[in-house]
């Protein structure tokens, strides 16, 4: 029954993504939000991989193709910015990472890996759709209220689950982890949603705050999903959600910083389940930093450790342009590291950042934290100009704030490669370059 809801689901998207596509493009975002929403529920078989593919994984493809053939036959060219170009870039030598491993890889494990990667592809070129679709500044505002209520959503949707739902163990024989009380939404896993969670914290409350007029609802919105956050439980979350309220709170909102590490210290102090998560996280940080294994380091953080450490053997002789993109779980079998390629986290390294280099070498993993650091210049720039507005400052120091967060919080999981983060951080990219271009233009004009 499930099955033919999901097909069912997957016609009406394709056929709403032509339409949107060619009619209202801001409606396609809507789409991406819908299956953002969903989370793993939208998620078909296919004979090419055993773990299945998101209707998002169809959808993007299918409406980013259609949009460059639009730009095509309207003969709209395409912005030049420097985050574009180095999302090119990264993308050729992505692809130059595959076709140098062709030979040591078998057809379906090649087939599969060239699936992924076309489908990393699509997600990164979300961007020049965005760059285009967001220059109407009625989209941008449809943009950020179509986010904030998918978010809603998905709390919502994590409340029901954490109380109906709340033994996940049942799902350990389709390759998820048995989580046991803690909230996953349609996710299916709790540190990359309070990873999300965090990253819409950081946005919506920077731009709440700038706000010459506040609203209560928009502040009950982020109540709940602040609620919702702590019962993920998730110790890399906490990671992502204390550095962006101390950026916030240093740059900015000293009161905010201020109450919540009152308020945090006392949730903490009440609850034990919270205490041993921080604790664990304490003592994870001190163990990552100094090498010692004598600070109690659990079994997760253990597992992680050996992890990262089995991951970087399979690079031995790849460091220039890597092992090929997304065959990471190939080589793991190969070298006796994982026993079964089919659960989540065998495809992984339980690091974006070392996901990357693995499989695109030093020269991917260059351009790749390049990008990032690009935009994360241009969103301070933002907040320092003089010659922007509240909006923009408020977006672009929120930005600032959560990217360098998400960052971190990708150290511990694979969230910068998760396709429901790309498809919110590459039209935020968008959106910081053109609030950077209109400051500049601002800027030419006044002393024009």
């Amino acid at each position: 029954m499930l099955l033919i809801a999901q097909i069912i689901l997957s016609i009406l998207s394709a056929v709403l993504t032509i339409y949107a596509v060619w009619k209202k493009p801001i409606y396609f975002f809507y789409l991406l939000f819908l299956l953002l929403l969903l989370g793993q529920l939208a998620r078909i078989p296919l004979p090419i991989t055993d773990k299945g593919i998101l209707i998002s994984d169809v959808v993007l493809p299918l409406g980013i193709g259609l949009w460059y053939l639009q730009a095509v036959l309207y003969r709209r060219p395409l912005q030049t910015t420097t985050t574009g170009v180095s999302i090119l870039l990264f993308i050729i030598i992505a692809g130059l990472s595959l076709v140098t491993n062709l030979t040591e890889l078998p057809g379906g494990e090649l087939l599969e890996a060239g699936f992924y990667l076309f489908r990393l592809v699509s997600y990164l070129l979300l961007y020049y759709m965005a760059l285009d679709v967001l220059k109407e500044k009625n989209n941008r505002k449809a943009f950020l209220q179509g986010l904030l209520y998918a978010t809603i959503g998905l709390a919502l949707l994590g409340v029901l689950q954490f109380i109906f739902i709340p033994d996940f163990t049942f799902m350990a024989e389709y390759g998820w982890d048995p989580h046991i009380g803690r909230l996953l939404s349609t996710w299916y896993d709790p540190n990359y949603l309070a990873g999300f969670f965090a990253l819409i914290i950081s946005i919506y409350f920077s731009l709440w705050y700038f706000s010459s007029k506040k609203s209560s609802l928009q502040m009950l919105y982020l109540l709940i999903i602040g609620i919702c956050f702590v019962l993920t439980l998730s110790r890399s979350g906490m990671l992502a959600l204390g550095l962006m309220i101390g950026i916030l709170g240093v740059v900015k909102m000293r009161t905010l910083l201020i109450l919540v590490i009152i308020v945090s210290s006392l949730a903490v102090a009440s609850n034990e389940r919270l205490q041993e998560r921080f604790l664990g996280l304490a003592n994870g940080a001190i163990g990552y930093a100094t090498g010692s294994l004598d600070h109690d380091i659990d079994i997760t953080s253990l597992k992680r450790i050996e992890s990262w450490e089995g991951s970087m053997s399979i690079s031995a002789g790849k460091e220039i342009l890597g092992v090929g993109y997304n065959s990471i779980s190939y080589r793991k079998l190969s070298k006796g590291l994982v026993t079964d390629g089919n659960i989540h986290s065998a495809s992984g390294s339980d690091s974006s950042l070392l996901n990357i280099y693995l499989t695109t070498g030093i020269i991917g993993f260059m351009i790749y934290f390049f990008i990032f650091l690009n935009i994360l210049w241009k969103s301070m720039g933002l907040y320092l100009s003089q010659h922007t507005d509240a909006t923009q400052k408020a977006l672009g120091l929120g930005f600032f704030a959560g990217l360098l967060g998400i960052m971190a919080h990708s150290f511990f999981v694979n969230s910068l490669l998760l396709p429901f983060f790309l498809m919110v951080i590459m039209p935020f990219f968008a959106l910081i370059e053109l609030y950077r271009l209109e400051s500049l233009d601002h800027q030419v004009d006044k002393h024009s």
